[in-house]
């Protein structure tokens, strides 16, 4: 009997180099994200973490690597073709027009439909809101929302563009504790279901407990990768994040958590 083969990546990463002004921020950078992968990239401020996923959108172009999406160069794709494979969700996204929320959930369709809606995109935009419980906001100004309501109609939206790759830079921000735990738990549930994430998160206990695999960034370099219980000690962190951490167990799921030294 052949061994059971490794499911071939959605994205595939290849010495990125990348940043700002002559100044690199990322250098050096690979990794891979199969299908249905579950991938957070921590690391402590102005490490690179959101210019690494802005990359892997292409908002930003790289200096210098590769970035293959299914085997093909992300360069040969057409802005609105990117769109259907990735959805982005930056940590800070402002909308200046009134929009309602309705409306701005449906703009995650535009990668499929430039005109008006159809029936199943107005299916597809319900989903979504149901989902990130805003579906009871949708004729509310996406203006007049607090910060919390607003990020999860920005995470709406990227559901509804139904994407190959969810990134999400600190998806659990400006998010109340119940909340917080809710967009992890339906997270949990996309990769379940076969969809591949990818965020970046400085929330050490909800990764923890949630995301499978994790890789460890520090002044732009990858320091570490691999199964989250195995990387995640304290040690380790204590070497990324330059300050002392203790350890406890998760009474009920025997993970580690970890609390800041007084």
């Amino acid at each position: 009997m052949n061994p059971p083969t490794s499911p071939s990546p959605e994205l595939e990463v290849h010495s990125l180099t990348v940043g700002y002004d002559r100044r690199p921020v990322i250098t050096d950078f690979s990794f891979t994200v199969s299908k249905g992968e579950w991938v957070a990239i921590l690391g402590p401020n102005g490490s690179g973490k959101s210019t690494l996923l802005k990359t892997l959108a292409y908002i930003i172009k790289p200096w210098e690597g590769d970035i293959l999406l299914r085997g093909k160069p992300l360069s040969k794709f057409t802005r609105r073709t990117i769109s259907q494979y990735i959805a982005w969700v930056p940590e800070r996204s402002e909308l200046s027009f009134p929009f309602s929320v309705e409306d701005t959930v449906l703009m995650g369709r535009y990668p499929y439909n430039s005109r008006n809606p159809t029936r199943e995109d107005w299916s597809i935009a319900r989903w979504a809101m149901e989902l990130m419980e805003v579906y009871e906001l949708r004729a509310r100004n996406v203006l007049e929302l607090s910060a919390g309501e607003y990020r999860r109609v920005m995470l709406a939206r990227a559901l509804a563009q139904q994407p190959l790759i969810l990134m999400l830079d600190e998806p659990s921000a400006h998010l109340d504790v119940k909340h917080q735990a809710h967009i992890f738990k339906l997270l949990s549930e996309l990769h379940k279901k076969g969809q591949a994430i990818i965020i970046a998160s400085h929330n050490l206990n909800l990764v923890s407990l949630f995301v499978p695999k994790v890789i460890l960034i520090k002044d732009g370099t990858k320091r570490r990768e691999g199964i989250t219980r195995q990387v995640l000690t304290e040690s380790i962190l204590t070497e990324i994040y330059d300050t002392e951490l203790s350890l406890l167990k998760h009474p009920e799921y025997d993970i580690p958590i970890f609390l800041p030294e007084r």
